[in-house]
Protein backbone atom coordinates (compact mmCIF):
# COMPACT_ATOMS: atom_id res chain seq x y z
CA UNK A 1 0.00 0.00 0.00
CA UNK A 2 3.02 2.44 0.49
CA UNK A 3 4.02 1.81 -2.86
CA UNK A 4 0.65 2.39 -4.51
CA UNK A 5 0.31 6.08 -2.15
CA UNK A 6 4.57 6.54 -3.41
CA UNK A 7 3.19 6.32 -7.02
CA UNK A 8 -0.33 8.83 -6.26
CA UNK A 9 2.20 11.34 -4.57
CA UNK A 10 4.04 12.25 -7.51
CA UNK A 11 0.97 12.96 -9.90
CA UNK A 12 -0.22 15.05 -7.00
CA UNK A 13 2.57 17.27 -7.20
CA UNK A 14 2.15 18.22 -10.64
CA UNK A 15 -0.85 18.78 -10.69
CA UNK A 16 -0.37 21.40 -7.63
CA UNK A 17 2.74 22.78 -9.74
CA UNK A 18 0.27 23.38 -13.22
CA UNK A 19 -2.30 25.47 -10.78
CA UNK A 20 0.65 27.06 -9.37
CA UNK A 21 2.32 28.01 -12.86
CA UNK A 22 -1.08 29.00 -14.84
CA UNK A 23 -2.08 31.26 -11.61
CA UNK A 24 1.62 32.77 -12.09
CA UNK A 25 1.36 32.94 -15.81
CA UNK A 26 -2.39 34.79 -15.47
CA UNK A 27 -0.74 37.23 -12.88
CA UNK A 28 1.89 37.62 -14.98
CA UNK A 29 -0.18 38.38 -18.40
CA UNK A 30 -2.72 41.00 -16.51
CA UNK A 31 0.99 42.64 -15.21
CA UNK A 32 1.95 42.61 -18.74
CA UNK A 33 -1.27 43.97 -19.87
CA UNK A 34 -1.95 47.18 -17.32
CA UNK A 35 1.80 48.29 -18.17
CA UNK A 36 1.03 48.22 -22.04
CA UNK A 37 -2.18 49.86 -21.12
CA UNK A 38 -0.70 52.46 -19.13
CA UNK A 39 2.16 53.03 -22.18
CA UNK A 40 -0.43 53.33 -24.67
CA UNK A 41 -2.56 55.95 -22.74
CA UNK A 42 0.61 57.85 -21.87
CA UNK A 43 1.57 57.86 -25.77
CA UNK A 44 -1.69 58.73 -27.22
CA UNK A 45 -1.59 62.22 -24.86
CA UNK A 46 -1.42 64.72 -27.10
CA UNK A 47 1.91 66.21 -25.06
CA UNK A 48 3.47 62.93 -24.87
CA UNK A 49 6.00 63.23 -22.14
CA UNK A 50 9.74 61.01 -23.66
CA UNK A 51 10.58 60.49 -20.42
CA UNK A 52 7.51 59.42 -18.61
CA UNK A 53 7.11 56.95 -21.74
CA UNK A 54 10.11 55.64 -21.72
CA UNK A 55 10.01 54.63 -17.51
CA UNK A 56 7.08 53.34 -18.90
CA UNK A 57 8.72 51.33 -21.71
CA UNK A 58 11.21 50.07 -19.24
CA UNK A 59 8.03 48.79 -17.08
CA UNK A 60 6.55 46.80 -19.69
CA UNK A 61 9.53 45.20 -20.42
CA UNK A 62 9.97 44.09 -17.24
CA UNK A 63 6.19 42.72 -17.08
CA UNK A 64 6.90 41.25 -20.80
CA UNK A 65 9.73 39.18 -19.39
CA UNK A 66 8.07 38.14 -16.32
CA UNK A 67 5.49 36.91 -18.66
CA UNK A 68 7.08 35.30 -20.88
CA UNK A 69 9.21 33.23 -18.27
CA UNK A 70 5.91 32.11 -16.63
CA UNK A 71 4.61 30.76 -19.83
CA UNK A 72 8.49 29.15 -20.78
CA UNK A 73 7.43 27.75 -16.92
CA UNK A 74 4.26 26.41 -17.25
CA UNK A 75 5.23 24.83 -20.30
CA UNK A 76 7.66 22.94 -18.51
CA UNK A 77 4.55 21.04 -16.28
CA UNK A 78 1.76 20.77 -19.16
CA UNK A 79 1.81 17.15 -20.23
CA UNK A 80 -1.62 17.81 -23.28
CA UNK A 81 0.10 18.84 -26.68
CA UNK A 82 -2.55 20.66 -27.42
CA UNK A 83 -2.37 22.74 -24.08
CA UNK A 84 1.31 23.12 -24.83
CA UNK A 85 1.03 24.68 -27.82
CA UNK A 86 -1.69 27.21 -26.96
CA UNK A 87 0.81 28.02 -24.09
CA UNK A 88 3.52 28.54 -25.75
CA UNK A 89 1.55 30.70 -28.62
CA UNK A 90 0.99 32.96 -25.91
CA UNK A 91 4.60 34.30 -26.22
CA UNK A 92 3.84 35.03 -29.57
CA UNK A 93 1.14 37.43 -28.77
CA UNK A 94 3.29 39.14 -25.92
CA UNK A 95 6.15 39.94 -28.71
CA UNK A 96 3.47 41.22 -30.91
CA UNK A 97 2.00 43.48 -28.78
CA UNK A 98 5.25 45.01 -27.30
CA UNK A 99 5.98 45.20 -31.04
CA UNK A 100 2.98 47.19 -31.82
CA UNK A 101 3.97 49.32 -28.62
CA UNK A 102 7.52 49.62 -30.14
CA UNK A 103 5.79 50.92 -33.04
CA UNK A 104 3.67 53.77 -31.54
CA UNK A 105 6.55 54.71 -29.46
CA UNK A 106 8.92 55.08 -32.22
CA UNK A 107 5.91 56.92 -34.54
CA UNK A 108 5.10 59.04 -31.65
CA UNK A 109 8.44 60.41 -30.78
CA UNK A 110 10.05 60.46 -34.28
CA UNK A 111 6.78 62.88 -35.50
CA UNK A 112 7.64 64.47 -32.04
CA UNK A 113 11.19 65.01 -32.68
CA UNK A 114 10.56 66.53 -36.12
CA UNK A 115 7.85 68.67 -34.53
CA UNK A 116 9.73 70.27 -32.03
CA UNK A 117 12.59 71.36 -34.89
CA UNK A 118 9.39 73.57 -36.23
CA UNK A 119 8.93 76.10 -33.22
CA UNK A 120 8.35 79.61 -33.69
CA UNK A 121 11.04 81.46 -32.55
CA UNK A 122 8.52 84.23 -31.74
CA UNK A 123 5.61 82.72 -30.14
CA UNK A 124 7.69 79.26 -28.18
CA UNK A 125 4.47 77.35 -29.78
CA UNK A 126 5.28 74.79 -32.23
CA UNK A 127 3.74 75.45 -35.96
CA UNK A 128 1.44 72.13 -37.20
CA UNK A 129 2.67 70.93 -40.79
CA UNK A 130 -1.16 72.36 -42.50
CA UNK A 131 0.12 75.43 -41.31
CA UNK A 132 3.40 75.51 -43.09
CA UNK A 133 1.68 74.44 -46.28
CA UNK A 134 -1.05 77.27 -45.83
CA UNK A 135 1.39 80.19 -45.53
Amino acid sequence: MDDKEDEDTPQEVPNENLVEFKVKKSSCKAAFTRASNKMKDILSDDTSNKDLAKESLDKVEEAMDMAVQSVQDLALVVKDSTELASTLNEIGIFEKQYDELMSLYVEVFTVSSKSDHKVSSKSGHKVSSKSDQDH
